[in-house]
Formats: C-alpha cells, structure tokens, sequence
C-alpha cells in the first residue's frame, strides 16, 4: 500500500492543480459562490450563473481528457474556448432558469456533458478494454469519494454538535453549511481529480475484474434481469390471446429491463467467455426487441390517450434509440459498448437543444392543439381570446376539460411570456386561474382524483412592514376548530373557508377568501416563486402571510383545510 504523507500529498496536490487547472477554476469559483450563499444576505444570484459554473467543470474536465496527448496549444486553446464559451452563450443569453422546460434542458445537457467524460477519450481508439477499465475507475472513485466526504463531513458535524452541547458554546448554525461546501465542493472534488488515471493508464489493456462486480453482475442483475423479462413476456402473450393495447406503464418497465441489461452487458464485459455472459451478449438484444415493440405500443396508447408531452416525446426518441442499439448489438455481436453511451448522449443532446428539440416541438404540437379547440369552441377570434366567465357559451364538459388540461400544461411548462405571446394574450391576468376562469373553463383545473397540498412559504421571503403597527404570529387552525385567536382587541375566525380577521375595538372586518387561494396553489404546487406571491395577501388595513397550508382537494369547489399557519400584520 502506496504511504500517505505530507510530501506525497503535496505532489499529488500540485499533479491535479498542473493537469486540471482550468476544472479547478470552475470549482473553486462554484464552492466561492456557495460560501457567499451562506455568510452574505446580499449576495443573490441566479441560477443561470450557478449553471454556467456546474456545466463548466463537466465539459472542462472533458476538454482536459481530450487534450491528454494534444501538443498543439492554438488546438488546445481552443478546445477550451469554443465549449466553454458555447456555454456562457446558453447559460447567459438562452437560459431561463424560471420556465419550467429550460430546467429540463439544463438537466439534459448536463446529463450529456457528464457522459462525456466517459467516453471523450474512446471514441475514436477501437479500445473497449481500455474504454471499460476507465469508466470502471472513475465510476468506483466517484463511489469511494461521496462515501468519505459523507463520512468526514458527517463525523466533523457531529463533533461542532457535541462541543456545543457539552461545553455550552454557542455555534452559529451556518457553520454547518460551510462545512459541508468545504467536504462537497472543494476536498471532494480535488480527491476525485487526484484519483483520475493518469497519461500512462488511460489506454491500460489489463482489466483488474474484481469479485464484487462478479457477484453484482452475475448473482444480482443478471436473476432481476430475468425476473423482470419473464413478467414481461408474460404480459406480451395476454396481451396477444386478448388482443387489446397495453397498459401504458409498460414503457417504463421495459425501460428499465434494457437499461439493466446493457449495466450487466458493461460490467461483466471483462469475463465475456463465462458461458452466462456469453448468452447474455448473444440473446439479450434478441429477447429485448419484441419488448421494445410492446413499448412502442404502450407509448403510442399514452399519446393517443393524453397527447404529446416533453416527457411523452423523450421516451419516444429514447424507443428509438433502443431499436437501434438493439439492432447495432445484434449486428456487432454486443462488441463495442462505448458506442451505447456515445451514442445515448449524442441523441439526448441533439434532442434537447435547437429549433428541432423537444422542447421547441411539444411548443408547437400543444399551440396547436390548443388553438384548434379555442377556434372550434368560439373562446379565439380574430387573433383574440373571447370572454366566457362562468361558461356563458355553454362549452361541453368533456371538451371544457381537455382545454383546462392543454393550457394548464402550456401556461406551466412554457411559462407566462409563451402564453401572452402565442395567443395574443395582453389582459392582466395574475395566474392560470384567472385565465381559465375568464374561458369559462376553470371548472375543469382540478381533477376528480384527491390531490394533497402541503405547501411551505420560503424561508429566503423578504417582507415589506412599513406602515404596519400590529403583529399577531404563529396563528393556526387545526382540529376544525373555527376560532383560531381571541384577545381583547381582535378575533379571528375560519368561516366558509373565508379567513375572518375582526377588529373588536373599532368593529372592522377583513376578509381573505381563500378559495382563489387553494387553486392557485393547486396549479402552481411545483413553482416556488408564485407559490411565494399567492401565499402573501393584502388588503388596505392588513396583510396575510401564510406560513404553510395543508389541504385535501377534489375539485374546484370541494376542498377541505387540514390544516394552517399563519401570520397577521395590521395597519
């Protein structure tokens, strides 16, 4: 075993800044932003400038492994500016981190760019040994180095905890914090980039197989694996003897039988001649495509059924994608693995990114659909929307609920701008509410299935208090118990689902419905900031802070509170 000491430290230190220079910048730059997230109130960024950081370190640590036997510094200066520079015009000009499909977009990216790495050094060198000993080592050191740093920071916090509560010192809790970016962000980082292999090891020949992959693949996977196959072909013969569609859930099954299988194929490739394996390589792309088949069938039932979605179309092109590694692995006699992760992060980000991504295509197909039933049902003419409160058209139920559902996933998905824009939508209107509501279809938002709201205000809330004089605090409602306080000067009660707030000294009353404010909430469950917005109200003599809400939802006007916390200023 290879002695740790201060000198070896250090020439391992100076080996990782000398090699990885330009990922350690992003790093060190990304742990700085998180220190001034913790210790400075002022410091606020976007996320856009966090994601500019975290993409960065990915794709710089991909250029680096490229460039490994580049000795061209105008080719290797470049290699650098053109991703890296790519990236800071996506992340500052592009990217919108408060719209829902730019997130997925982020996510795709960033997924592609982390494969990268994997294989940025193979896809050129017909080198599947060396490509399956890499990926395995950084794999595992990725593995080893979450488990220390958990430990380390684990053990120190539980340390700052017991010098606080033995020797009664005061700890501000923010150390913690600090901590934690300290183990994560900056000592994880360095350790995993110590452990990367170095020039002589990238094109190592000599697989080391050890026993835990062994056992992993061979007694592990390779029984689920088969468990998982028999359920499912099980299911395609009752679908062939009773000849209807199948259930729609069957895509993410078969998904993950494929995805197993290809992990198996990958981590026993080193024992490719155990009879097992070798059964595994020559039959399992074999007894995957009648599979693949019923999925395609499955996926096609959902779209029919529910229409196209961002999630419906990248489970569409990722069928695609399987007939094609089916069809490769066939052909090729499941050699040349790389090119399944190749090929996957190629297609997830050409997939993601243009005017022919996903995104841009579900935009187009759910416009259209929505335009389509606005134009038939007579609520979009001449470029305009029409004025329906309370369904004076007398739209059909059915049809009222196929548009809530359509705009719904627009207005959420797209974001507010997108609707304004594609349908000439100028009217102050604050929410999806309010815009369903004036279509006359809002009836139709909340589904006759019970959906559970447990919604928190943001710590990170900034109030506004001047002119305020009164403060009444921690306010609750539980046990349907209508009167929630009492003193001498005010009463407050929960009637009708109306908050009451009255004044007893001056017998003034204000009221806060909460109906508009539960199915705002109901639509906007996932979005923090609105979330933000609807769970502050005022009025000219108060304001109504809501701490946290829980409520049992059936419909628009069937709702019950379980439970509120709430805070009261007054003028």
């Amino acid at each position: 075993m290879k002695k740790l000491n201060f000198k070896s430290l250090t020439e391992n230190l100076l080996a990782v800044f000398f090699r990885f220079h330009v990922v350690l910048i992003f790093v060190i730059g990304l742990a700085i932003m998180a220190y001034l997230e913790i210790n400075d109130k002022k410091f606020e960024q976007g996320f856009n400038i966090w994601a500019y950081f975290i993409l960065s370190i990915f794709i710089s640590l991909a250029a680096t492994l490229f460039l490994q036997f580049a000795t061209n510094r105008i080719a290797r200066v470049l290699t650098f500016i053109i991703p890296l520079g790519a990236v800071g015009a996506y992340c500052f000009l592009f990217f919108n981190h408060k719209v829902e499909w730019e997130m997925m977009q982020f996510a795709a990216i960033l997924i592609a760019s982390i494969l990268s790495i994997y294989f940025v050094l193979y896809f050129r060198k017909k080198s599947d040994t060396s490509f399956w000993i890499f990926s395995e080592k950084i794999t595992r050191e990725l593995l080893f180095t979450l488990i220390y740093t958990s430990i380390l920071q684990g053990g120190l916090s539980l340390a700052i905890y017991a010098i606080e509560m033995l020797f009664e010192v005061k700890i501000d809790d923010k150390i913690f914090g600090n901590l934690a970016v300290t183990c994560f962000l900056i000592v994880a980082p360095i350790y995993f980039l110590m452990n990367i292999p170095n020039k002589t090891e990238l094109y190592n020949e000599k697989p080391v197989f050890n026993k835990f992959l062994k056992i992993l693949g061979l007694y592990v996977f390779l029984p689920i694996l088969g468990v998982y196959l028999v359920i499912l072909y099980f299911y395609l013969f009752k679908i062939i003897i009773s000849w209807k569609l199948p259930n729609g859930w069957v895509t993410t099954l078969v998904s993950i039988l494929a995805l197993g299988g290809y992990f198996a194929k990958f981590i026993l490739f080193p024992i490719s001649d155990n009879k097992v394996v070798r059964f595994l390589n020559q039959n399992f792309s074999i007894l995957l495509f009648p599979l693949i088949i019923l999925m395609s069938i499955g996926l096609g039932r959902r779209i029919l059924d529910y229409g196209f979605s961002i999630n419906r179309i990248y489970v569409l092109i990722f069928n695609i994608w399987l007939y094609g590694a089916s069809i490769y692995l066939i052909i090729s006699k499941s050699k040349h693995l790389r090119w399944l992760i190749i090929s996957y992060a190629a297609v997830l980000f050409i997939s993601s990114v243009g005017p022919w991504s996903v995104f841009a295509v579900t935009k187009q197909i759910v416009k259209k659909d929505i335009s389509i039933l606005l134009t038939e049902n007579k609520l979009y003419r001449n470029d305009k929307l029409v004025d329906n409160k309370n369904n004076k058209l007398g739209i059909n139920d059915s049809i009222a609920e196929k548009i809530s559902d359509k705009i719904n996933y627009y207005y959420n998905t797209f974001g507010k701008e997108n609707w304004q824009k594609s349908f000439n939508d100028n009217r102050k209107k604050t929410g999806i509410f309010e815009i369903t509501e004036s279509l006359g279809v809002n009836n139709f938002n909340l589904t006759t299935k019970t959906k559970y709201l447990n919604i928190i205000l943001s710590e990170n809330k900034v109030f506004d208090i001047q002119g305020y004089t009164q403060l009444i605090k921690n306010i609750e409602y539980r046990n349907d118990d209508n009167l929630l306080f009492k003193n001498k000067e005010f009463k407050i009660v929960l009637v009708k689902n109306n908050l009451e707030i009255n004044n007893l000294l001056n017998k003034n009353q204000t009221v806060f419905p909460l109906q508009n404010i539960i199915a705002n909430l109901y639509l906007n469950d996932n979005d923090e900031t609105a979330n933000n917005k609807i769970l502050v109200q005022k009025t000219d003599s108060c304001m109504l802070i809501i701490n946290n809400i829980s409520a049992e939802c059936k419909s628009i006007k069937d709702y019950k509170i379980n439970s509120i916390n709430i805070t009261i200023l007054v003028k």
